[in-house]
């Protein structure tokens, strides 16, 4: 049910106007906490924080897919872990590399260099072939998340040079990857910084190897 508070226009009862006034007073201070919590949001330090508790819950997408794809390709889903030969020490002292600098190297890397690189030449690309401006943009789009997402999941098979093991250890890692370089890249998309995304991987590299020290104990 909508209720219009009347104009005093209409009425010069002083309860109608200050009913009005209280009115009008409500609106504007609605309207003004909306454009306020916006603000919040979408600033840097919105994305960040929102992206960091988005990213924790990443797994419960990407977990169940990426075993159902490597089970589907044959390979175990228990596989050998490359990080066996590592202390408790190692790992803390990794810590900042894996949920911090990394995340952020990866993400200016992909999806504000690749992503955006391959998105202008895709959609120039599309135009040259006769699709309208704006269903090429969107083409563009999802085909750079998807490319992209595929090259940053590959790109996790160089691991196996690193720690001298086979690379078929880290298809999970890979598939894992894929999965969730799509949900960043569409991250990057929606909100057209890199700040989200980023601060989405930390939060999902945070959780994963927290539980990873905690799990080899």
């Amino acid at each position: 049910m909508f209720f219009a508070i009347p104009s005093p226009s209409c009425t010069t009862h002083p309860f109608v106007t200050g009913l009005y006034s209280c009115g009008v007073a409500a609106k504007d201070c609605f309207h003004a906490t909306i454009q306020k919590i916006k603000k919040i949001v979408t600033s840097p330090f919105g994305q960040l924080a929102i992206g960091l508790g988005l990213g924790m819950c990443m797994p419960i997408i990407y977990a169940p897919l990426t075993g159902k794809i490597v089970k589907g390709l044959g390979v175990s889903t228990t596989l050998t872990d490359p990080f066996s030969e590592l202390g408790l020490i190692d790992k803390i002292f990794l810590t900042p590399f894996v949920c911090i600098l990394i995340p952020i190297g990866e993400e200016v890397t992909f999806r504000e260099g690749l992503q955006g690189e391959l998105k202008n030449k895709l959609e120039s690309l599309y135009v040259a072939l006769g699709l309208p401006k704006p269903a090429a943009n969107s083409a563009a789009r999802v085909t750079s998340i998807f490319f992209t997402s595929v090259i940053f999941g590959l790109m996790h098979f160089s691991n196996a040079a690193i720690f001298v093991c086979n690379p078929v250890v880290f298809l999970p890692q890979v598939v894992a990857a894929i999965l969730m370089g799509i949900i960043l890249g569409l991250a990057k998309e929606f909100t057209g910084e890199v700040y989200m995304p980023t601060s989405m991987h930390i939060g999902n590299n945070l959780l994963s190897w927290i539980r990873y020290i905690k799990m080899s104990l």
